[in-house]
């Protein structure tokens, strides 16, 4: 698991607003990672989705995409509890 923090300020006018991010904080607890197993479904259910559009089109590098989208896929589903 990791979390970040995301800030927003309007300038007055005349000057840009203002936003800003972090790096992402991964949080280890008791030397393990946290892992939230049904946001990792919710992640597959998406790759697959995409999987399956990408599939189902013809374009130049299709190839290289779905190879691309079902590497992730693996990464993501070994990371389940």
């Amino acid at each position: 698991m990791w979390v970040s923090a995301r800030a927003h300020g309007e300038q007055l006018e005349g000057f840009p607003d203002a936003e800003a991010h972090t790096n992402p904080v991964y949080v280890i607890r008791n030397g393990k990672p946290i892992r939230h197993s049904e946001s990792v479904e919710w992640l597959l259910k998406k790759l697959d989705e995409r999987i399956a559009n990408h599939t189902a089109r013809d374009f130049e590098k299709k190839e290289q995409v779905l190879a691309y989208f079902k590497a992730c896929r693996e990464q993501l589903a070994s990371r389940l509890p």
